[in-house]
């Protein structure tokens, strides 16, 4: 290299230094990995980059206090709600694990000492474990607390779950009876849970109100399905936080006219099947 250019670039990269124009690749962990600044001191960083920085570490800061903070899932449940004049009917089908979440107590009885089900036990009965489970649950009807008894209580196979869209439905899904062998060797973290609970001589027509208990849950995410003698009357999903209150109004009876209507299409339908059957005599042929 001669002497001159050698003078010459010195001169340039000084030129360049003193303006502040020398370019370097800076490592940041929060940015593309190199990210162009201008070469100087740490302290003598422009203010605007100073706030992008602090702007960066308050963002992460929150995002990451949000995700701590974050309420877990809710609990989706169904009940349906059967009427009568004098009895009303509770069926409730949840998660098998989350039962304990809602009511206090697990379905954890009907396990064995492996963690699976343990069918015998099915056989010997489950309305004690479910009486217990809704203990600390409380219903009134009309203002007055009252009672209500375990009918009995079941988890099945998802696979093979049972429909659950009316009384019958619910009445099919709590039994022993229907399918205790399918859900042998299982754990409650694959079933689903079945309860029914019944109340007679009482008011079944009037405001229902049912208190779950506190259990430190997330919120619950409740599908209601109400009936008048088999007619669904309600149907509605509600969110009801850690010991919240289910409140059903006094509901209406099925209106006369669609009742009157449904029994005429069935006299109809019966006149017709019998008219399909009755055995009809031949006619005799005349002779000519």
């Amino acid at each position: 290299m001669r002497r001159g250019q050698g003078v010459t670039s010195q001169i340039v990269r000084a030129y360049r230094k003193k303006a502040g124009l020398e370019m370097v690749f800076h490592r940041c962990w929060v940015l593309v990995p190199f990210v162009p600044t201008r070469r100087l001191d740490i302290s003598r960083r422009t203010p605007m980059y100073r706030v992008v920085m602090r702007t960066i570490k308050t963002f992460l800061g929150v995002v990451c206090a949000t995700a701590l903070a974050a309420p877990a899932l809710a609990t989706d449940a169904t009940l349906i709600v059967d009427r009568r004049a004098e009895s009303v009917a509770l069926y409730f089908k949840i998660p098998a694990t989350e039962v304990s979440s809602v009511f206090g107590t697990g379905a954890e009885g009907l396990l064995g000492a492996d963690g699976t089900v343990d069918v015998p036990r099915l056989y010997d009965g489950t309305f004690p474990l479910a009486d217990d489970i809704f203990s600390t649950t409380t219903v009134s009807l009309g203002g007055e607390a009252t009672p209500f008894e375990a009918l009995s209580m079941m988890v099945h196979d998802p696979d093979v779950l049972p429909d659950f869209a009316m009384p019958y439905d619910a009445e099919l899904s709590i039994a022993v009876c229907t399918s205790p062998e399918t859900v042998q060797n299982m754990t409650l973290q694959t079933l689903e849970g079945y309860l029914g609970y019944f109340a007679w001589k009482v008011d079944g027509l009037a405001e229902l109100q049912m208190t779950l208990p506190e259990t430190g849950r997330a919120p619950l995410n409740l599908r209601v399905r109400e009936f008048v003698d088999h007619v669904e009357v309600w149907d509605q999903t509600v969110t009801l936080p850690d010991g919240g209150v289910l409140t059903l109004t006094a509901p209406e009876p099925p209106a006369q006219a669609s009742v009157g209507w449904l029994a005429f299409v069935a006299l109809g339908f019966g006149a017709f099947a019998a008219g399909m059957i009755w055995p009809r005599t031949p006619k005799r042929k005349v002779a000519t």
